[in-house]
Order: C-alpha cells, then structure tokens, then sequence
C-alpha cells in the first residue's frame, strides 16, 4: 500500500461563469465569487458566461449569493437582472435589453409579446 498523499494543484481562477438552473427554474451564473466582486467594482455589474458549446456572452449581474465552496474555490450564484416577469403578458422569461424607439429610454423588452418596460 502507498502511504504517499495526493496533493491537488488548485486550478486556475476562472474570469467567466457558466449557466446553471435554479430550483425555481431561473437560470443563474455560476462563477468565483471575485467574478462578481470584480464586476461590481469595475464594469457595471457586467459579467461574461460560457455555455456548454462554449459560446460567450456579456449579462449583467442585479444581485449574487453567499460563497459556497467547491474543489476549494469560493464560488456564488448571480442572478441576472435580464430575467424576469413581463408587466403585460405575465410571461415569466427572459427580457432582452434593449432601447425604446421613442423615448430612448433603456429597459427590458419582453421576448413572447415585445412590451417594454422602461427603467431609470
């Protein structure tokens, strides 16, 4: 028998976060919690997340979890402020960011029925 103990190399911090979904159905990102720490800080609340074809997209984070550890790595849920329940419809989905053509106002369009909702 080997008496000799594994040791394992953290792996690198990852700058991105992937999707995951929620009990309640919500996609969320997954991600190091200095992801989102950093994107608060630094760009808006803004964060890139990878999907499984690899693909990368921007979102923005409205609000993020409590650090959970995995493979000894603090990483948190965020939630993105571009989900949601459309005001007209009641389509709970997702809302594309976008800007009013008339008022130019930004705010989130709803996917199914294309109501926008305007925001300060």
């Amino acid at each position: 028998m080997n008496d000799q103990t594994q040791t394992r190399t953290p792996a690198p911090e990852q700058d991105y976060g992937t999707w995951r979904r929620a009990r309640d159905g919500e996609w969320v990102v997954m991600a190091p919690r200095g992801v989102f720490v950093t994107a608060e800080e630094r760009y808006n609340g803004t964060v890139e997340v990878q999907s499984k074809s690899g693909k990368r997209r921007t979102v923005r984070i409205g609000r993020y979890g409590a650090a959970f550890d995995v493979d000894g790595v603090a990483m948190a849920y965020g939630h993105t402020t571009d989900w949601g329940v459309c005001d007209d419809c009641g389509r709970r989905g997702r809302l594309t960011f976008m800007h009013d053509y008339s008022s130019g106002l930004p705010g989130f369009a709803c996917d199914r029925c294309g109501s926008m909702a305007t925001f300060g």
